[in-house]
């Protein structure tokens, strides 16, 4: 038993270290990515791990949504938020941040702040697409930035951060027009 119990806690120290594959920051001082290339970031697919990660977000609805709000791919409730932010100690690959439906016509104020203790950082705006996503907008890193923008067509937005060996915070405001 005692060999068991031995055995598991090895398995699971490895496996924290495995999963934590850091993405090497290559080019020093320059915190923009070296590694992650624009083609990954615009991918459907997120992968990334992260040390020491504190996370508080929150949702300003009034009400409960309608029971097919949801019901497009890619998007969630765990993702529709109106705040969000993170600390970490180290992070590294491509997360999503916030989801936004919109509708044609329908507008929304983002504001990114960010903070870089070491590592590379790049935070996007992108439109969901079949096959690869649409670079919206690409959002200054280290500071604030505001995005303000309105739909042409009906969408599921990503506010998405590539990190690669990043330690920092980075937090995420969202408000619909008329708010």
């Amino acid at each position: 038993m005692k060999k068991l119990t031995v055995f598991l806690l090895l398995l699971t120290i490895t496996s924290v270290f495995v999963s934590c594959n850091p993405i090497e920051d290559l080019n020093g001082a320059d915190t923009s990515l070296s590694q992650i290339t624009e083609e990954e970031l615009l991918q459907k697919e997120v992968n990334w791990s992260a040390v020491s990660l504190k996370e508080k977000s929150f949702v300003n609805r009034p009400a409960a949504m309608p029971s097919d709000y949801y019901a497009a791919e890619g998007f969630s409730e765990e993702m529709d938020l109106d705040h969000y932010r993170m600390e970490v100690g180290s992070a590294s690959g491509i997360t999503n941040l916030v989801a936004t439906r919109l509708e044609a016509g329908q507008g929304v104020t983002i504001v990114v702040e960010s903070e870089i203790e070491q590592g590379n950082l790049a935070i996007v705006l992108l439109k969901r697409g079949e096959e690869h996503h649409q670079l919206i907008y690409q959002f200054d890193t280290g500071t604030v930035d505001i995005y303000k923008f309105t739909a042409d067509e009906f969408g599921i937005y990503y506010v998405r951060a590539g990190v690669e060996s990043f330690a920092g915070s980075i937090e995420v405001n969202r408000n619909f027009s008329g708010e």
